[in-house]
């Protein structure tokens, strides 16, 4: 009897454990130059203002984004940004140039 309640317990536990979970994203919006795009790989490089809804202060910083999200920007550009940032990842979801 023992020995089934523990393997029991050690097979929740284990299942528990192997889910993978999803981060937490906090999501914000701001203004950068564009320093550097790779639309291809789907990388850019800003020089982005704070972006007060992730308590950023301005700063440098690469990125992901779709590659369809950078067709339309160069280096240099002004550009108004959406940001998702969660699990170690910083994600460009919108762009437009200014």
């Amino acid at each position: 009897m023992k020995m089934t309640l523990m393997i029991t317990a050690v097979a929740m536990m284990s299942g528990v454990s192997a889910q993978a979970k999803e981060p937490t994203y906090k999501t914000g919006t701001g203004t950068a130059i564009v320093m550097s795009v790779d639309k291809t790989a789907g990388k850019i490089k800003l020089n982005h203002g704070p972006i007060a809804a992730l308590k950023w202060p301005s700063m440098k910083m690469g990125f992901t984004a779709k590659p369809e999200l950078l067709k339309n920007v160069a280096v240099g550009d002004k550009v108004a940004i959406g940001i998702r940032s969660g699990g170690g990842k910083y994600e460009i979801t919108s762009i437009a140039k200014q």
